[in-house]
């Protein structure tokens, strides 16, 4: 219990100096630049994003039942699954929304951005995540718990191949796929109909809770939330910096600290 307490304490120092330096260097402010939202309001986009949604759902829930159901070889599967269905829905928004790729993608490679913004996001979001685990362990008797990606993660150290390729996917390819979907096309879209606060704050609970697992129950609520305000943070990125770049290395740099860190402890 001590430990936790330095650990929450320590973390909830840090996210207050970044927040402070944050705010000082006015890092926190919208850059005014105009938008170019326009196309997306099309009921063909809709129908195009109710479609990207369905398909991203649905390999999320073949990849839960598989991790279920056996082992190494359907996680080689479930890999293969996301590469496809993220193939499948960009390959036909090239083909029949070409002129939306400027326009989700952003006109400049703004890595550098993303990078800098990790040392805003990761102390606030981690100080929640793990404010609301205490809270609920507190009220439930339920411990912390790790989010079920990391967990299959773990489970891999006995094959290192499959093991190697499961952090390369981890920190890479699912920033890259994860920000197209809630930010280049869900943000994209709720900004069209509402303000760009509303579109974030919607877009980031539906990331949120796209990672909620009913196996792990309450203690599962600390990853929620921690995953939500982190995509209250890409969200603002991508509206700040108007490149979809700028989240993805936010994202990347977020899951490649994680992975690194599980891999060398």
């Amino acid at each position: 219990m001590e430990e936790k307490w330095v650990s929450l304490i320590f973390v909830g120092v840090w996210a207050c100096v970044a927040l402070f330096y944050g705010w000082r260097s006015r890092f926190f402010s919208f850059r005014e630049i105009p938008l170019r939202w326009g196309e997306g309001r099309s009921p063909v986009y809709f129908a195009f994003l109710a479609e990207a949604v369905i398909v991203y759902l649905v390999v999320q829930l073949l990849i839960g039942v598989w991790v279920h159901v056996a082992p190494s070889y359907n996680v080689w599967l479930s890999m293969l699954a996301s590469l496809l269905g993220f193939g499948a829905v960009l390959g036909a928004f090239r083909l029949f929304h070409h002129r939306l790729i400027s326009v989700i993608w952003g006109q400049e490679v703004r890595f550098w951005a993303g990078i800098y913004a990790w040392l805003f996001a990761f102390p606030v979001s981690a100080f929640v995540g793990r404010l609301v685990g205490w809270v609920v362990e507190k009220i439930t008797g339920v411990e912390e718990t790790s989010q079920l990606a990391i967990e299959q993660f773990n489970q891999l150290t006995s094959e290192p191949v499959l093991y190697y390729c499961m952090a390369v996917y981890i920190a890479l390819i699912v920033p890259v796929v994860e920000e197209f979907f809630f930010r280049g096309l869900l943000q994209t879209w709720l900004r069209c109909h509402m303000n760009r606060g509303r579109a974030i704050l919607l877009a980031s609970c539906i990331f949120a809770l796209s990672h909620f697992a009913l196996s792990q129950g309450w203690s599962n609520f600390e990853i929620v939330a921690q995953l939500f305000f982190l995509s209250l943070f890409l969200g603002f990125l991508y509206e700040r910096e108007q490149s979809l770049w700028a989240p993805i290395a936010l994202h990347a740099t977020n899951n490649l600290v994680v992975t690194l860190t599980l891999i060398l402890t």
